[in-house]
């Protein structure tokens, strides 16, 4: 606009709006109007020629001419004509042209009744008549600047509107893109980015993963819903807990804390310690108390990484190391603990590929009857073919993989399929019990699957015992209940297995509707000197029509003991090992009343 119009006064284009008279280069001159619409970076202008412009003050000017012009006619016909005949005619004259008005521009001289200055009068009409063409042209021009000038307004702010929105919605979707839905925290996402930041910028600090001890049990037993409320509660403890970290939800149970500027280990293990004595009180949530338990694994950058998926990993083994070495607990990264995750990946690996291939098998050991030494029913072990993994290995890591869960529901359909084999091969079948951990006995489709294989096979549910440990009952001993009746109305069979090992035994039996309790090995080792508290112990099973089976039985004295004080069941190394299908065969009809030494 600059370029093309020539102004005087050059000053006026930092104004945002305004008219002008300006002359187009090369092109006559007009009013230019402008206005700047500074959020779309956009000015708008209109430009109008002065041939098809003209206002009220140049229409003011013509009339005053006009008026001029008539005085001088008046004084040039009154100095030739008699006074007599152009007084009145030019004081009529006189009176029409004052009667002329820029606010009634349909106004005109009368001519027909006058018989002088008839020409003029004309002339003057003519006049009026063009300049009341000119008028509403103008007029009209100018309503629909106006017009335009609203319409472009109200696309103004339909455009800010519209942009408003815009710059909310981006807005949101960055927040979602950074936040945790659920918690409100920062999102594993963001941690990376955050992290990488202070990496490249030479930052020291420390890194927090933290995991919720068996929070699929709550989840399981308590509902999802429950299970929200306390990843909330957990979040929102967080944020205050450690003033000088972020938090962050790194996704399930896991959460993260960034620290920055603070790798002193003593500081560090004051922050973690002031996590754990607020995370560990208990708490009431929604009218239920509860009482968490965590696992924490540390690192330091850059001591014990440079890059983002370094340090997580380290952490993430350092707190795997942790719950191993019991739960409850925060370790900090040491190399050597890269060796045991690599074991576990390895296991891992193993599993995998034997449950794909379903490559395990089976071993059966014998349960005997302490009153006749006759094989009462067989424990089922779990072994992985061609490989000498000892279950003690990979079981642990089995179940905080979740592979758990398939490999039980494998041992169950074995365990029926081996029942079937045995029934039709004509030899005389014996119940097989079946362990279960915590995770398999909360799984909603366990007890609907045990009952469709049974249905099945058509195999009769009382040949099924399932056993279950004391660490099933820690979180909720009212759904533990539930399940277990639904189990017993298949006409499955419950056993209470290393019975003595924690937590509160006594209180767990009388309040649990199980069929029978396997005394520890340890139970057994010091039963000398706990003879008493055995036989009142055995007493209380008895009075509440529960079985009691004594494990690792190894010594004939250690048998001779537990039938002393009413023991029903001996099982251990002193009778048989476990042993594959085929020679359980060959052993369903044994005796070990010579080999325990009293018939």
């Amino acid at each position: 606009i600059v370029d093309i119009f020539d102004v005087k006064d050059h000053s006026i284009w930092r104004e945002p709006s305004g008219l002008v008279y300006a002359r187009l280069h090369g092109l006559e001159a007009g009013y230019l109007r402008w206005q700047t619409i500074d959020r779309l970076g956009m000015v708008v202008a209109t430009f109008a020629p002065v041939s098809d412009f003209i206002d009220r003050q140049t229409l003011t000017i013509q009339l005053v001419v006009m008026m001029v012009l008539s005085f001088f006619v008046f004084l040039f016909v009154f100095s030739l004509f008699h006074k007599k005949q152009i007084i009145q005619p030019i004081k009529e004259l006189d009176y029409d042209i004052k009667g002329i008005s820029v606010y009634d521009l349909t106004y005109r001289l009368p001519v027909e009744e006058h018989r002088y200055f008839g020409s003029l009068r004309h002339a003057i009409n003519l006049m009026l008549e063009k300049t009341q063409g000119y008028c509403e042209d103008i007029w009209r021009q100018q309503e629909e600047l106006e017009a335009a000038y609203t319409q472009l307004v109200a696309n103004e702010q339909q455009l800010q509107a519209q942009y408003d929105e815009i710059m909310e919605h981006e807005a949101q979707m960055q927040y979602l893109a950074d936040h945790d839905p659920l918690t409100g925290l920062f999102n594993r996402r963001k941690f990376a980015e955050n992290l990488r930041s202070l990496l490249e910028e030479g930052q020291v600090g420390a890194v927090f993963m933290l995991d919720l001890d068996d929070f699929k049990n709550i989840n399981d037993t308590q509902g999802h819903v429950f299970g929200d409320q306390v990843l909330q509660f957990v979040a929102k403890q967080l944020r205050n807990i450690c003033p000088q970290a972020t938090a962050y939800r790194f996704g399930g149970d896991e959460f993260l804390l960034l620290l920055v500027g603070e790798d002193d280990p003593e500081t560090l293990h004051q922050c973690i310690e002031e996590i754990f004595r607020n995370l560990k009180e208990t708490r009431t949530i929604e009218g239920k108390r509860l009482h968490l338990m965590v696992s924490l694994g540390a690192v330091r950058y850059p001591a014990d990484g440079t890059t983002v998926d370094d340090l997580l990993i380290k952490a993430d083994i350092a707190m795997y190391n942790a719950k191993r070495a019991g739960k409850s607990r925060y370790l900090f990264f040491e190399g050597s603990m890269a060796d045991t995750f690599s074991r576990k990946i390895h296991i891992e690996r193993i599993l995998l590929e034997t449950i794909q291939a379903e490559s395990f098998r089976l071993v059966y050991q014998p349960v005997v009857k302490a009153s006749t030494g006759e094989i009462a029913y067989f424990e089922a072990l779990i072994r992985i073919q061609g490989n000498p993994l000892s279950p003690g290995k990979f079981i642990p890591i089995a179940e905080e993989s979740n592979l758990i869960l398939p490999i039980g529901r494998w041992v169950i359909k074995e365990a029926i399929r081996q029942l079937l084999t045995w029934k039709k091969s004509g030899v005389k079948v014996k119940p097989i019990a079946l362990n279960f951990s915590a995770k398999q006995f909360y799984d909603e489709d366990l007890v609907d699957f045990l009952a469709m294989q049974l249905n099945k096979e058509g195999v009769d549910p009382a040949l099924i015992e399932i056993e279950i440990t004391e660490s099933v009952f820690i979180d909720n001993l009212e759904e533990v209940t539930r399940i277990i009746e639904r189990i017993k109305t298949l006409g499955v069979r419950i056993a209470l297995d290393d019975f003595g090992t924690g937590y509160s035994s006594l209180n767990y039996i009388t309040r649990i509707p199980v069929d029978r309790i396997k005394l520890d090995r340890r139970f057994v080792e010091r039963l000398t000197e706990n003879i008493l508290v055995m036989k009142g112990l055995i007493a209380i099973a008895h009075g509440l029509k529960m079985d009691v089976v004594g494990e690792g039985v190894e010594k004939s004295e250690e048998a001779r003991l537990l039938r002393e004080v009413g023991c029903d069941y001996f099982q251990g190394y002193l009778l048989s090992i476990p042993l594959p299908p085929d020679q359980v065969e060959r052993i369903m009809d044994n005796n070990y009343g010579d080999l325990l030494g009293y018939l």
